[in-house]
């Protein structure tokens, strides 16, 4: 999905909000969520999720591009350790 972003955007009566961190905490809790991976563009601190006791790791690409072997290979570590 797209985001987070550091605050919190748009309306809802808009048709577009955008979240922040804190937004997914309970959510990503209840589905057994322990870990968030960031691909591409930093628009919140990685320690809005790890203070929450999440892991936090950065695999970044370019959007709309295909990543890297290397890029997968770092994605696919990270998910076979959580």
């Amino acid at each position: 999905f797209k985001g987070p972003r550091a605050h919190r955007t748009g309306s809802a009566s808009g048709g577009v909000v955008i979240l922040e961190p804190s937004d997914y905490f309970d959510i990503f809790r209840k589905i057994g969520v322990t870990c968030v991976v960031r691909l591409n563009d930093r628009q919140y601190d990685s320690e809005d999720f790890t203070n929450a006791g999440f892991e936090h790791h950065d695999c970044f690409f370019d959007d709309c591009t295909t990543p890297s072997a290397a890029v997968l290979e770092h994605f696919f570590s990270i998910c076979s350790r959580t």
